[in-house]
């Protein structure tokens, strides 16, 4: 009988440690193919939210084709990331992409204006706040996409900026009191 139990639960044992290891592996895959997937849609965004800049640094009127499409490029380039990346992401990272891509395009509308003629200095200026806005934006998802791959616990708001003035190693006054 004891010979029996102990059978069993050796049976037992190498089917769990089977079914764990599959699960194991399972998920470390899926970390990685969440991994690529965050890699991509990063730069991907990165990538049209740099070309927004650069369309937008360059006057209405001597916007080139080239740049233009460039543009187009970078725009129809992150919309296929997105749409892989889609079936892959946290639904967290999933929600702030949206929202980023969302701002991101409505840059695109604000200087890509139907009919072609060139945006009016209200829909730039418009667009320039659209898109210094989405600046932060794109940090925040970094680091959401880096918490949720568990690698960070950086805020997801970026730091403010050490404020101006003396400290203890600028010579302000501090410092040490050992002598010469």
């Amino acid at each position: 009988m004891i010979a029996l139990v102990v059978a069993v639960v050796g049976a037992l044992g190498a089917l769990l440690t089977a079914l764990l290891a599959h699960r194991f592996a399972a998920r470390s895959a899926n970390r990685a193919e969440r991994k690529a997937s965050y890699a991509q849609l990063n730069q991907s965004i990165r990538r049209y939210h740099d070309a927004l800049s650069g369309y937008l640094a360059v006057p209405s009127d001597a916007v080139e084709v080239a740049l233009r499409q460039v543009l187009e490029e970078a725009r129809a380039a992150n919309r296929e990331t997105y749409a892989e990346a889609q079936m892959v992401i946290s639904d967290a990272v999933l929600v702030s992409a949206a929202e980023l891509i969302g701002r991101l395009n409505r840059v695109y509308s604000l200087l890509t204006p139907a009919g072609g003629e060139p945006p009016s200095g209200e829909r730039r200026s418009e667009a320039e706040t659209e898109l210094a806005g989405s600046s932060a934006d794109l940090y925040a998802l970094r680091q959401q996409m880096r918490r949720d791959l568990g690698i960070t616990e950086l805020p997801l708001q970026r730091p403010a900026p050490p404020r101006p003035g003396p400290t203890r190693y600028s010579g302000g006054g501090g410092g040490s009191s050992a002598g010469p």
